[in-house]
């Protein structure tokens, strides 16, 4: 009867040791779950850039690109580029909810280009004014749709 106990102990011994054993989730696993994920943005960036590809003064080229969320896309040569600031956007009819413009004029004739953001799409439009066209205004029509994803 001296081990009469025995068992109970046993089994109490044995419970305690179970619940004292190492969770298999490491520390770096734990943060991972409990870190938030960073929010997505609520629109995208979009900036026209020019780069001079000739040094010819007679016949100057620029090539036009615009950079979507960090991606470039080359979307036309033109003889002279600037970029137009937004308090400028009034004498070349390019609306103020444009978040970029670039373009110039050369020998008589300008070719220009603005974007628009709404939600995750881009939307680019160029237009051109030449001193003998017979009507007024800058010929403007959208030339591409440029969709980014992973955007509230």
């Amino acid at each position: 009867m001296k081990y009469k106990y025995l068992p109970i102990i046993i089994l109490a011994f044995t419970l305690f040791l179970g619940s004292c054993q190492q969770n298999d989730t490491s520390e770096d696993q734990m943060e991972e779950e409990v870190s938030p994920k960073p929010p997505l943005p609520e629109s995208i960036e979009a900036a026209f850039t020019c780069r001079s590809i000739s040094d010819d003064e007679a016949n100057p080229k620029y090539e036009v690109s615009i950079e979507v969320d960090g991606i470039p896309r080359v979307l036309d040569t033109i003889p002279v580029c600037n970029m137009i600031p937004a308090e400028e956007y009034a004498q070349y009819d390019i609306p103020p909810a444009a978040v970029s413009a670039c373009g110039g004029w050369w020998a008589g004739a300008g070719d220009y280009f603005y974007a628009v953001v709404s939600g995750h799409i881009c939307t680019v439009i160029q237009g051109w004014s030449d001193e003998q066209q017979e009507d007024e205004g800058f010929h403007y029509s959208e030339i591409r749709t440029i969709e980014v994803f992973g955007v509230n």
